[in-house]
């Protein structure tokens, strides 16, 4: 648990019994394999993306910036030689525990890789704009509205209980 801002933190990554920073000050890149026995809180006042495995009883993340954005998924380049790069997709895979909640706030959510995936057997994904605006689902993309289209959606796998979308 942390109460003061993060910064300069290029990946979250670790184990541990819970992961709280709650501050809209933290400015956090991306999260990445991270395993927590309790919950996962990671509230952040800059765009954030999710990679690798991340798994907690509850997990909850938050872009707290009107108009930021929450992604799925990442690349890596690396050089098999000084001209030829490689790039290779890394998914995400959040997994809440059976009966768990998933809680995704951000104004925009985008999938970047899309073998990544939600998981919370018979529990709880819930998906919200952290602004005052209007979410649609399947909808057209406009400007200005959370959109909660199938490309997203597709990355919830079979099993949970409730799909929460909209306000938050």
């Amino acid at each position: 648990t942390r109460s003061a801002a993060v910064s300069g933190v290029r990946n979250l990554v670790g184990t541990a019994d819970s992961f709280s920073l709650t501050n809209t000050g933290n400015a956090v890149a991306t999260v990445s394999d991270l395993r927590a026995s309790g919950n996962v809180t990671v509230v952040d006042g800059t765009d954030l993306t999710l990679s690798g495995n991340i798994n907690g009883s509850n997990l909850f993340f938050e872009v707290a910036k009107s108009g930021g954005v929450l992604t799925f998924g990442s690349f890596s380049t690396s050089s098999f030689s000084s001209e030829i790069p490689i790039v290779s997709a890394i998914s995400a895979s959040v997994t809440a525990s059976s009966g768990g909640r998933v809680s995704l706030v951000a104004d925009n959510i985008s999938v970047a890789v899309s073998s990544s995936t939600i998981t919370a057997p018979s529990g709880t994904v819930e998906l919200a704009p952290v602004s005052a605006i209007d979410t649609s689902l399947l909808g057209s993309a406009a400007s200005g509205k959370l959109v909660v289209g199938q490309t997203l959606l597709s990355l919830i796998r079979n099993g949970i209980s409730t799909l929460v979308v909209g306000g938050f």
